[in-house]
């Protein structure tokens, strides 16, 4: 199973994604007050969900330079690649379009849309 997440300073869209299936569900934005509290909150998704694989959005400029947000993100994805022994999958969201998963949650919604543009691309390996 797959997590995508969308993540922001205080709260992060997540989607699950199933490879073999093809779907995508929405999953209830999660809300954070700091790095080590969206790591327990992963941490508990990846065993109730048996998550083995990540995506998450760079937010880069459109210029494509890190600008503030980026250089947050890539903290949380190095915290990750400690934290996770799971593939993880970094995407850049300059061009994403809205996602085709119905879903009212704009947080969701990104996520939802980083989940098919992983699914698009082969499983990668740590």
């Amino acid at each position: 199973m797959l997590l995508a997440l969308d993540i922001g300073t205080k709260k992060t869209g997540a989607a699950l994604a199933d490879r073999s299936s093809g779907v995508i569900i929405a999953l209830d934005t999660i809300h954070h007050i700091s790095t080590d509290d969206l790591v327990s909150k992963i941490h508990l998704l990846v065993q109730e969900k048996h998550i083995d694989e990540f995506a998450v959005g760079n937010p880069l400029l459109l210029s494509g330079e890190a600008g503030s947000q980026a250089k947050y993100v890539q903290t949380i994805i190095e915290r990750f690649k400690k934290e996770f022994p799971s593939p993880l999958l970094v995407l850049d969201e300059r061009f994403t379009s809205f996602s085709t998963v119905p879903c009212e949650d704009p947080d969701a919604m990104a996520a939802c849309t980083l989940a098919e543009l992983a699914l698009q691309r082969p499983k990668e390996s740590v």
